[in-house]
């Protein structure tokens, strides 16, 4: 009994699904007489529900489009520059990529929120970020880098 349940359950889930792939006209068209017509209008979830309901690869790039691969560069007082990574500054992955996506918004404080949250003494160091875009050109040959191009560049300094 328990196995039919479920197996009921999902085979519910899948016909919802099938009926949501539907396009929109149609899909009006099979609900405006049940539930009338301003109702169905709101009744347009989006065409994965509820399975897949999240982007599975943010987006594609196609043979020989460049691919972007960022750097950051710190920049100290004296004007000596080096590539700072996620282990160097003590981050995680997730938050050393908030931080070079708030750089490259030229979000100074968000970038300063980052840097102050770790305990680094190349961090404290800082007074300029760049962030450097050096993209991996995918075709069919072999893989080759592309020109490296300065995205943003950020003055840390106090105004």
């Amino acid at each position: 009994m328990k196995r039919a349940w479920i197996s009921s359950i999902i085979a519910g889930t899948l016909l919802l699904q099938g009926f949501l792939v539907l396009p929109t006209p149609i899909r009006r068209s099979i609900l405006t007489p049940v539930v009338g017509y301003e109702r169905a209008g709101y009744l347009n979830p989006p065409l994965t529900f509820p399975f897949l309901d999240y982007p599975l690869y943010t987006n594609t790039h196609e043979t020989g489009e460049p691919i972007p691969q960022l750097r950051l560069i710190g920049i100290r007082a004296d004007g000596f520059e080096e590539q700072l990574s996620a282990e160097g500054l003590g981050m995680t992955p997730w938050h050393f990529n908030f931080l070079i996506r708030a750089a490259v918004r030229s979000d100074v404080t968000e970038v300063r929120d980052c840097l102050d949250a770790i305990d680094s003494p190349s961090a404290d160091a800082l007074v300029g970020l760049r962030v450097e875009d050096e993209p991996v050109l995918w075709g069919d040959g072999p893989v080759r880098r592309g020109p490296v191009v300065t995205v943003e560049t950020l003055s840390l300094r106090e105004p």
